[in-house]
């Protein structure tokens, strides 16, 4: 019954994520992209996919620090199942079917609710870090040294976690910044695409401009995938300096993008599940 229910809500997940990014390709934003912008897509989406990867194994990380050792893949076809659930309203139905399947798979179930609540602290804290990289926006300061603050910052929430915690937290962070990151990163290279000569900033302040934006669409509750709240603080950092349609195209198409890669990835668990891998 567990894993039936923790199915149910990866299925769920991919329902909706169906009906937003076809809800999202009739927007009017869309109507002067050609197929060439749309072909950039694809390697993001893989891209994205791939790091999935790190949240599966950061979790897996957090179970060893709660005493659960399962096999590295089982904690990737929980992982990749359950997470497309995180798009349907409510914004918990994904942690219930992780909680759910993981129980299902001989866990215990207070390690497993305990995991979670480590790896949404520890998402949060790694999202925060990448503040540092927005202090050029108000402060002249000079990009190594916000990058070195930045490091600095990630190793010393690292140190803290794994003494306080267990020893098995200390990747957990930097598997979430690297995810963070790389996120980041696609929205950067969306913007570029669109409008590359209204971007006065630097890679590092963008990416982690929508790493800010994410943490606290991630922290809003019931916000699915912190739809709506994204945009808002988006063009809130960089409305006066980069071009507001092309913001909203890129989270829009940076929507697109997360919402195929989770789809991937699910596909990918599911089938490995089914194989009995």
């Amino acid at each position: 019954m567990l894993r039936l229910l923790g199915g149910l809500a990866g299925l769920a997940g991919v329902g909706f994520v169906a009906f937003a990014i076809y809800r999202e390709l009739g927007r009017d934003e869309f109507s002067d992209l050609g197929y060439g912008d749309f072909a950039i897509l694809l390697p993001l989406v893989l891209a994205y996919a791939a790091t999935n990867l790190l949240l599966a194994a950061a979790w897996w990380w957090l179970l060893k620090a709660q005493g659960q050792v399962i096999p590295f893949a089982s904690s990737v076809r929980i992982y990749g199942v359950s997470q497309m659930a995180k798009y349907v309203p409510g914004n918990v139905v994904h942690l219930a079917g992780r909680q759910a399947l993981a129980v299902s798979s001989g866990l215990a179930g207070i390690a497993v609710a305990k995991s979670m609540a480590w790896e949404m602290l520890a998402l949060a804290v790694g999202a925060l870090t990448f503040s540092l990289l927005l202090l050029p926006l108000w402060i002249d300061l000079p990009v190594a040294m916000v990058e070195v603050a930045f490091v600095i910052s990630l190793l010393a929430a690292s140190v803290a976690f794994s003494r306080l915690v267990s020893p098995h937290f200390k990747p957990v962070l930097w598997l979430h910044a690297t995810f963070l990151a790389v996120s980041g990163l696609i929205f950067w290279f969306l913007v570029m695409s669109l409008s590359p000569e209204s971007l006065s900033h630097g890679v590092h302040v963008v990416a982690a401009g929508f790493v800010i934006a994410w943490l606290i669409g991630f922290v809003t509750p019931g916000a699915p995938a912190g739809l709506g709240v994204r945009e808002l603080v988006l063009l809130g950092l960089f409305s006066s300096s980069v071009d507001a349609q092309a913001i909203l195209v890129a989270v829009v198409m940076s929507r697109i993008v997360t919402g195929l890669g989770d789809l991937i990835f699910y596909l990918l668990t599911v089938r490995k599940g089914v194989d009995g891998q």
